[in-house]
């Protein structure tokens, strides 16, 4: 058969694969990126070391473009219902941020209670709430800082919160409690809303589980991004 004998409605196909064939080609190659996007694609997870503890710590806790690969600090954002990752810069209720860091750049736990108790001047103790010792300012003191909560168990200090009024998020005109503790040498600092403080310890202890989970080094297909931290002589 020659041109001369072909219809006029013959359509000329792609050698060895008629279009039919293109498009179903190209759908198997769609399903196949859902598939590898959804299920199978490795996550990225970066190396950390606080303090002589390692910790792989998924990506989509934070943003890479800031994290400082030289500082042996960061923080990341859970949210507040399961502890996901939340993924932002920003603390918006009903958020959690975590700050993990070396204990070293920071003062003991108890000195930073004391150094405030100090700056806050005539603390009222106004006994036990939600399981901690609420401490205030009288209320003729012209600073009003805002309020210290105290963790303690069998009289040692174990953690403390502070409520800055002075410093509320703008403009939600939220005012943010900071709790500190240490754990394992570590030290954390955990922000939330002050209208959230009587889950204080729901988010402690859900802060310590999740930081314990990334202590388990992935394993099988996970893309690893050291993060080296510097010695302070290499600072």
């Amino acid at each position: 058969m020659d041109e001369t004998t072909l219809s006029k409605n013959h359509k000329p196909q792609l050698r060895g694969c008629s279009w039919g064939c293109v498009v179903k080609v190209f759908l198997c190659l769609l399903l196949a990126g859902i598939i590898w996007d959804t299920w199978l694609k490795p996550p990225v997870v970066w190396y950390w070391n606080i303090n002589g503890v390692d910790l792989w710590i998924p990506r989509d806790y934070f943003e890479p473009k800031y994290v400082n690969p030289h500082e042996e600090d960061f923080s990341l954002e859970a949210k507040h219902d399961d502890f996901s990752p939340v993924n932002t810069t920003k603390l918006l209720t009903p958020d959690v941020r975590i700050a993990i860091a070396n204990p070293r750049y920071y003062k003991p736990i108890d000195e930073t209670l004391g150094l405030m108790v100090e700056d806050f001047e005539a603390v009222v103790d106004k006994g036990t709430q939600y399981g901690l010792t609420y401490l205030t300012q009288k209320p003729d003191n012209p600073k009003d800082w805002g309020e210290i909560w105290v963790e303690k168990k069998d009289g040692k200090l174990i953690s403390f919160i502070e409520c800055d009024k002075t410093k509320p998020i703008v403009p939600q005109g939220i005012t943010i409690c900071n709790q500190r503790f240490m754990h394992d040498g570590m030290y954390i600092e955990l922000g939330f809303d002050k209208r959230q403080l009587s889950e204080w310890r729901y988010f402690k202890d859900r802060s310590i589980a999740l930081i314990d989970s990334f202590r388990t080094k992935p394993t099988s297909y996970v893309t690893i991004i050291a993060i080296q931290t510097l010695s302070p002589q290499e600072k």
